[in-house]
Order: C-alpha cells, then structure tokens, then sequence
C-alpha cells in the first residue's frame, strides 16, 4: 500500500542517479519525424530533437493521437469513488478488506501515514466526494457491528475505468508504454504494474538500438 507519489519519488531518484533528468510543467504540442529522429515540439516553442520518443502520457496522450495510432475499446458503465481518509472504528490497520453488501462492494485499505484509501463501485459518482458521501458509502456497505466514522476526506476522485489497447505500440521512431498503450481496472495496481513492465522491456531495447548507432552515452530527458 506505498502511495503513488512515494513509488514516483524513489523513481525520479534513481532516474536522476543514473544521469537522467525530468523536466516539469512542459507540454508537447506537436510532433515530427523522419527516418534519422523526431522533433517535439513543446508548448513554449522550444524544438527538442532525438532519435526516438516514447509517450508515456496517460489515456489521453498526445504522442498517440499525434502519430495517429488508434486506440480501440469502450467504458465500463459504473464508475469508481476514491477517497483517501481519516477513520475511527474497528479499522483495520495491517489488511485490505472488501465488503460485499445489497448496496455494493466497498474496499478499506490502509496507507502507510494511518490513512485508509476507500474504493467504491456506483453509478455516478461525485467528482470530489466529501465526508457525508464517504460516510453513507460506509455506513450501507460497510461493517455494521461497529460503524467506522470519518474525520477526514484528504482526497477524492471519480473514476471511470476503460479498456483500451492501442493499434500498435510503434510508429516509426514513435513508441508507447503505459496507460497511452492500455487502460483497464485499477484493481491490484495493474496500471502502474504493467506501464513498469513496459519501460523495462522498452528500455533494453532502446539500449540495444542506439548501442548499435553509437549512442551509449547519451542522456535521455523525460517530461511530466
């Protein structure tokens, strides 16, 4: 249960040990490219020239829609509440438990700060839920021999979960990795999971490229 923003963190470190830098608050606007690179082109005219891309920029990613690479499927038609909170009760400090109620399924799933995260399948879920909605969402599916009452919503989203895969994961010197290439359920950390099985895969491979062109010493650049 490590946060997303601590796994980002230990890899943005080891990212930068190994010699590679991220650049925030950039956006890509366009792009190009021939048989020897590509040129990005980024939202402050900046013209970034390099041998291959990789779009790792989420389900609505702008290296995908601007190589033209088609991203078939459909939406589930539920949606996801997410909440991460402050609870009281009998909550449970060292497990993930799904409740299955009449009403629908709710997971409490405990954080390494004492938070818990909640996880609950709906029809339409508010885009920022607030403690009354977190606590009726625990109070019709949760346990009911000891109720679990909420302090504190220090987080909350809606989620509405697609499947999609791409059409091809390269075009030309244009290649995908992560939710740009495929989107599923979040349940058990699939996303995260297999967009790091991506980037070791691709990763030997670009090795293996641009070892074979010469270019073992250059230094890559990611933007976030």
């Amino acid at each position: 249960m490590i946060s997303q923003a601590v796994t980002e963190a230990v890899l943005r470190d080891r990212y930068a040990e190994l010699g590679g830098q991220v650049l925030w608050r950039w956006a890509l606007t366009d792009l190009a490219q021939n048989d020897q690179d590509v040129i990005a082109t980024l939202d402050d005219g900046t013209r970034l020239h390099t041998r291959y891309l990789v779009g790792t920029d989420g389900m609505h990613s702008t290296v995908r829609d601007r190589a033209g690479i088609g991203f078939p499927g459909s939406s589930y038609g539920e949606s996801f509440s997410l909440a991460d909170v402050r609870l009281t009760g009998a909550v449970p400090g060292d497990k993930v438990i799904l409740y299955f109620s009449p009403a629908g399924l709710v997971v409490v799933a405990p954080l390494l700060d004492g938070a818990h995260r909640i996880v609950a399948t709906v029809d339409s879920a508010p885009e920022h839920p607030d403690i009354d909605y977190v606590q009726a969402l625990l109070d019709a599916r949760g346990p009911e021999r000891e109720r679990f009452i909420v302090h504190e919503v220090m987080w909350g989203s809606r989620l509405r979960v697609q499947h999609r895969v791409v059409d091809t994961y390269r075009a030309g010197r244009i290649l995908l990795a992560g939710d740009a290439a495929h989107v599923h359920s979040p349940a058990g950390g699939q996303g995260m999971n297999t967009g790091i099985q991506d980037a070791i895969v691709l990763a030997e491979a670009l090795a293996t490229a641009l070892a074979h062109v010469g270019f073992q010493g250059r230094n890559w650049s990611s933007l976030s």
